[in-house]
């Protein structure tokens, strides 16, 4: 957490910047995982998601992830270094 801030210049912020700025950033890269995500998923496994994400049961959606995105870990970082660059 603390490259982030650094990354994005906040060390001086005000805790409270900060967490607005940290919730902005996850709202983003949820959605920018979820974009690329359903690109590898058929509607079946689609539907599957939006039920695991809408019952909240995270370590099912997290073994759902892991089975159909593998390499989950690596898009997970490529997006959020796309995002904070």
């Amino acid at each position: 957490m603390n490259d982030i801030i650094k990354k994005l210049g906040l060390e001086n912020a005000t805790a409270e910047e900060k967490q607005k700025v940290l919730t902005q950033l996850t709202e983003s890269l949820l959605k920018r995982l979820m974009a690329r995500i359903y690109q590898h998923l058929t509607d079946e496994q689609k539907g599957e998601l939006e039920r695991l994400v809408a019952a909240g049961d995270e370590k099912r959606l997290n073994d759902f992830l892991l089975l159909h995105i593998p390499n989950l870990d690596q898009v997970r970082e490529e997006e959020l270094n796309n995002l904070v660059a």
